[in-house]
């Protein structure tokens, strides 16, 4: 989850001009980055976006399985779709986004 942080928070910080001028990078602070009031929201949406693709993912390639022959995938593709239908929930992102838009 770390490594989600710095990229979806300095697009933020960019968004909200503080560290620009006139487009153009001045007196950047990382830290401020990562302290800048959208982090947590768009921190925690993508890694639940994360886990949303990558169960879609598993689904997509246990079902190639499961043509296959092999019924031990009809079971796989039932958790990941949980999962991935689970994170997906469209609230949750919507969230995230008014959190971010403030």
């Amino acid at each position: 989850m770390s490594s989600i942080a710095p990229p979806t928070s300095l697009r933020h910080l960019a968004r909200r001009t503080a560290g620009l001028a006139n487009g153009v990078p001045v007196d950047i602070e990382p830290i401020a980055s990562l302290t800048n009031p959208a982090a947590l929201h768009e921190t925690v949406h993508m890694t639940i976006a994360a886990y949303a693709a990558t169960g879609f993912v598993v689904a997509g390639i246990h079902a190639v399985m499961w043509l296959r022959g092999n019924l031990f995938h009809q079971r796989a593709i039932a958790i990941a779709f949980t999962v991935g239908a689970v994170a997906a929930q469209p609230t949750r992102a919507e969230v995230a986004a008014q959190a971010a838009a403030l």
